[in-house]
């Protein structure tokens, strides 16, 4: 492992958790083993994964519950180490019982583990090894940057490059008039409003586009390919371009689906979906189309007691295009979608001037999001949740197809990883909150902690401050933007 229990730390106690783990490991029973056990878990989580210590329960404990399950999925195979959806072997899963649909969520999430070798053997695989990156709609590529900019491992992600290209070409089949198209079902998306089975013109599919050849045209750029690099962002910059002007609906003021002969669908009730939020996941959209944001806070949009719905609860389909199906994207709250959204809520924040969203509302649909996680106290992870007592559980309760620590270090923490030597924590963290610390995080080969204490009780220091290295490098009264040079 890269890093030594408890030596990368500067405030946290390294054993002040593990009875989160020893609960998790007697809620469940170890049915399906793969490369670490139950009963290495909290060591493997020690020397793996930034620990989090904070005044907000719920978060703090399913934070710790989102790791474990992640371990679970990661699993030891003749091609390496992949990292896995479903932990029972699911039918229209491919080589190792590995799907592509939620890839770029598994490295997001993953990006933040010490040992680089788990992603590092699952993105070969994945792209040379047998696994299907065409089965469903993903951003593979934007994810390999993206975790890139947290390891700095140059030579591995320019090593990915020519079959990073060949990747993306491979999808040139479903380009049509500057839009790609696919279905809803292969977007993971199954029973929508906008469709089901019929191919179209959807935010999700076309974003991921724009976003891998943003990519694609960096990572050469870093390897000095120019010819590549214009030709990638010549790709991105006409998606972006389509996107907002195909797909945006001036009555809607949203971004919705088009089937393949441009109408808006449904056609007689056009619908504002969650995948309209989409394009601001990867800082797609010019300013000028915040005003789509409005609707997360209203009850008739996408606000509800539980969480952030899939479709706006207003429309005469919400939770009614197939009632017999549990796993349906009309309406019912789904941990991918709200991954999605939320790390789409964190860059409206930071980049755009609105006055739609505010960092309070972050942290109450990440709250949420939390506190859906638990069943009757116990947690889990379930595939769709229509209301607390209805859920979809895929054949267990350690579903692999979300986010929600990185929601925590890039969303609260705020650490917004950079191609530069610059550490650039921008935190959702509220000053109301009594403390919290998420301490030995790896970044670029350092290690960092961001700490706040409001009376200065817990940490023995009032205020937020930012550690790297074990060095205090900013010090101030209330959370703040900090930028700071690695390199100095």
């Amino acid at each position: 492992m890269n890093g030594t229990t408890g030596t990368n730390l500067c405030v946290i106690n390294t054993e002040k958790h593990k009875d989160y783990v020893e609960r998790f490991n007697s809620l469940y029973p170890e049915t399906i083993v793969n490369a670490i056990t139950d009963a290495d878990a909290w060591n493997w989580m020690q020397s793996n994964i930034p620990l989090l210590d904070c005044s907000e329960r719920c978060i703090e404990e399913i934070y710790y519950f989102r790791w474990w399950v992640y371990r679970k999925h990661i699993k030891q195979t003749s091609d390496g180490f992949v990292v896995t959806e479903f932990l029972p072997v699911v039918r229209h899963a491919g080589k190792h019982n590995t799907i592509n649909c939620p890839v770029g969520h598994q490295i997001y999430e993953g990006r933040w583990l010490k040992e680089q070798k788990y992603l590092d053997d699952y993105c070969r695989f994945m792209l040379q090894g047998g696994g299907d990156l065409h089965q469903y709609s993903c951003w593979f590529a934007d994810a390999v940057f993206n975790r890139y900019c947290v390891n700095g491992d140059r030579d591995f992600v320019i090593g990915l490059l020519d079959g990073l290209r060949d990747y993306y070409r491979k999808w040139s089949t479903k380009e049509q008039d500057g839009l790609f198209h696919y279905t809803p079902w292969m977007d993971g998306m199954e029973f929508s409003i906008s469709g089901n089975m019929e191919e179209r013109f959807r935010p999700t599919f076309n974003s991921y586009m724009y976003a891998d050849a943003l990519a694609i045209s960096r990572i050469a750029e870093m390897s000095d390919h120019e010819a590549i690099a214009d030709e990638f962002r010549i790709k991105a910059y006409a998606s972006k371009t389509n996107i907002q002007e195909k797909l945006w609906h001036t009555e809607l003021e949203f971004f919705a689906t088009r089937d393949l002969d441009n109408d808006f669908t449904p056609t007689e009730c056009p619908v504002r979906e969650a995948v309209g939020y989409i394009p601001w996941y990867f800082n797609l959209p010019d300013p000028g189309y915040e005003i789509a944001w409005r609707h997360i806070n209203d009850s008739q949009g996408f606000s509800s007691p539980i969480g952030l719905t899939g479709a706006e609860v207003r429309h005469p389909m919400f939770l009614k295009v197939n009632p017999e199906r549990l796993a349906t994207w009309d309406g019912a709250i789904w941990p991918f979608a709200t991954s999605q959204t939320l790390t789409a809520m964190q860059n409206l924040i930071r980049g755009y001037e609105q006055s739609y969203i505010t960092p309070s509302d972050y942290i109450r649909e990440l709250s949420k999001y939390a506190a859906s996680h638990l069943r009757d106290g116990k947690p889990s992870i379930s595939e769709v949740v229509r209301d607390p007592n209805v859920r979809q559980m895929c054949g267990s309760e350690h579903y692999n197809h979300s986010t929600f620590c990185d929601l925590v270090i890039s969303g609260v923490a705020g650490i917004l990883p950079r191609t530069d030597s610059i550490l650039e924590v921008f935190p959702l963290l509220p000053d109301s909150w009594d403390y919290f610390c998420l301490d030995g995080v790896s970044y670029q080969g350092h290690s960092v902690a961001i700490v706040w204490d409001r009376t200065g009780m817990r940490y023995g220091e009032k205020g937020f401050c930012v550690y790297v290295d074990h060095k205090k490098q900013f010090a101030g009264d209330h959370p703040c933007r900090v930028m700071i040079d690695l390199e100095k």
